[in-house]
């Protein structure tokens, strides 16, 4: 099982990725994170909090989404602020950069971030921390078989926009649709 850490900027542009229960992923969404959400709701569509917030519940109830008390040396890092500074990354993913670094230096999971931020990237990856395109999320988390054009036409691109995915998904589902 692949331990996914996902970071705010991920849920709030892709909430989409927690709807299927028949994941080989199990996700991490840290409590720092449910609290920028829950900050960054007054500049989000209500609509799009609201099938977030019943996303990550439902997630949770089917065991894909853990919530992690996080152990007490990630909570209390001296000089957490100037670390964070130095870092240019904001608390939540400074502290998602420790978890991850527990999980697979402590715990000795396979785990990757899933982060659309780049300074959180570059850090995790200065630390050897997988990091999770988007698109392969999408990709597997809506079940594409990987041999189809459509999952090669993806894999090609590395800055592709969610619209661009959008599309190549609806026209993949409707060419299948349309052979029946």
């Amino acid at each position: 099982m692949k331990h996914i850490i996902v970071d705010t900027n991920i849920l709030i542009r892709y909430p989409e990725i927690l709807l299927n229960n028949n994941s080989e992923y199990k996700f991490y969404i840290l409590p720092d994170v449910v609290k920028e959400l829950t900050f960054s709701q007054k500049g989000l569509n209500p609509n799009i909090f609201n099938f977030l917030t019943l996303s990550i519940t439902n997630a949770k109830e089917a065991g894909r989404v853990v919530i992690p008390e996080l152990p007490e040396q990630i909570y209390n890092s001296q000089d957490l602020k100037a670390l964070a500074n130095y870092l240019k990354l904001s608390h939540a993913d400074l502290r998602i950069f420790f978890y991850a670094s527990y999980l697979k230096n402590e715990k000795k999971l396979d785990v990757s971030v899933v982060t659309l931020d780049k300074y959180l990237a570059e850090t995790l990856a200065k630390e050897e921390i997988s990091i999770m395109p988007v698109a392969d999320l999408i990709i597997k988390e809506n079940t594409i078989d990987e041999t189809s054009e459509t999952f090669q036409n993806l894999k090609e691109y590395s800055n592709i926009t969610r619209n661009d995915i959008l599309k190549i998904l609806f026209l993949e589902f409707l060419g299948q649709y349309l052979e029946y």
